[in-house]
């Protein structure tokens, strides 16, 4: 579900309610964390640590019901370890249909809506005033689809496919400038990489940033690329080989697909 400072947030599935389980694979160290007080099914999860400090905080964002509109966010602070509550809102951009993965920047949590006939939305969470709230800033020009939020090196960045007439056309990187609130284009993959990754097969790509790095990767296949924004370079990824041999069957692949996480090890991180 997330990735911070060295560590890894996994939760299970088929059960009643969610658990959450952290882990530093590194070290072989788990915890399972304790029932959240009301949230039963997640919509937003997000995690962030402290390395000066050796902590970290996971914030949830669901209902209790799964006819209830009213999404509830609650946040587990290793310190005392239990969840707090951070308030209730009905407000529409908070209804999700799949769970959707909050960064961590510059002591905000921020995520996107689900599209709509506006588009998608920018949503910010201020850990002080214990709310979620529209930030009210216009997403890039076109037709945005995948669209990913980055955080790296106090960057919040934003990746996606641009789509004219049915066709992807470009995949582009975009950095908010939190001044002038405008998203400003910083690169854009070239378009010989552009139709590798992205062809023969019309697939979601994934893309995941730690520091100067950007990976793009497809949902179901086999092939990633690393753009480095400090170098400006675009670099093949070695070939993923638990889908060397894989039969594909009408474009997809006949496994379950793969997911991507930027991960730091740290040996010192603790559960």
């Amino acid at each position: 579900m997330a990735s911070s400072g060295g560590l890894l947030c996994f939760r299970t599935r088929n059960t009643d309610r969610p658990h959450l389980i952290v882990c530093n694979p590194v070290t072989n160290s788990s915890r399972t964390l304790p029932d959240m007080s009301q949230v039963r099914y997640i919509n937003i999860l997000g995690m962030a640590a402290d390395k000066s400090t050796n902590t970290y905080k996971i914030l949830v964002t669901g209902a209790s019901d799964l006819n209830d509109m009213n999404s509830i966010t609650e946040v587990y602070d290793s310190c005392t370890g239990c969840w707090h509550y951070h308030g209730s809102s009905q407000q529409d951009f908070l209804q999700f249909w799949c769970e959707v993965q909050a960064v961590w920047c510059n002591g905000r949590f921020y995520c996107l809506t689900m599209p709509t006939q506006q588009g998608f939305r920018l949503l910010v969470h201020d850990m002080l005033q214990k709310k979620w709230c529209d930030a009210r800033i216009d997403m890039p020009s076109g037709d945005l689809r995948c669209p990913s939020l980055l955080a790296c090196q106090g960057r919040l960045l934003l990746a996606g496919k641009i789509v004219v007439d049915s066709s992807v056309k470009s995949i582009r990187i975009w950095e908010l400038d939190q001044r002038a609130c405008v998203w400003k284009e910083v690169a854009a993959m070239p378009s010989a990489i552009l139709l590798k990754i992205h062809l023969p097969y019309f697939l979601g790509i994934q893309c995941h940033g730690k520091s100067d790095l950007i990976c793009f990767s497809r949902y179901r296949g086999w092939q990633s690329v690393m753009y480095d924004m400090s170098l400006k370079t675009w670099q093949w990824m070695p070939e993923n080989k638990a889908y060397r041999g894989r039969k594909v069957l009408n474009g997809v692949l006949d496994s379950n697909n793969l997911i991507g996480m930027a991960y730091e090890p740290n040996l010192i991180a603790s559960v």
